[in-house]
């Protein structure tokens, strides 16, 4: 049986939470997913799901602080739960989600890397402005050696 991917579950996301709303119904809801701050927890309705997350903070090096949603399942920190759509919500491990580029074999890895680079290169619209000639130059060749290690890699194949 194939194991779920998180890009199949609806998320939720603590850094696109404002914190600063507090008891008020968040709009529009982060990640579609309705939240109010309740005394420190994160209240979440979403479809026939009623949730409080608890919320623990960590100390920021220049001040301020951090926050992290509690698993309701295994109770550990994280940035990011998921919802099955019916009763759970918890963190990637418990659900035993993978991410879809886990399934990727090395030629799809390879396409895949390439594609980044040339995105971050201006793709097909150039050298952005702001992007100095060298490191354009630099990830054109990076994407450039990748189609080609894609292509070496299928030749090698079969």
């Amino acid at each position: 049986m194939r194991r779920l991917r998180c890009e199949e579950l609806q998320r939720i996301d603590v850094r696109k939470i404002d914190f600063r709303l507090g008891t008020y119904w968040q709009y529009p809801p982060p990640d579609s997913i309705a939240v109010s701050i309740v005394e420190g927890d994160v209240h979440v309705i979403h479809q026939m799901a009623d949730f409080y997350i608890s919320i623990e903070r960590t100390a920021c090096n220049y001040g301020g602080s951090r926050p992290w949603f509690l698993c309701p399942q295994c109770h550990d920190r994280r940035a990011v739960l998921y919802h099955d759509g019916y009763a759970v919500i918890a963190c990637r491990r418990c659900m035993g989600l993978s991410y879809a580029s886990d399934t990727l074999d090395t030629f799809d890895r390879l396409v895949r890397k390439a594609r980044k680079l040339e995105a971050k290169s201006g793709g097909a619209d150039g050298r952005p402005k702001w992007m100095r000639i060298e490191t354009f130059e630099r990830l054109r060749h990076e994407a450039v050696m990748a189609r080609w290690n894609a292509i070496r890699w299928l030749g090698r194949k079969h």
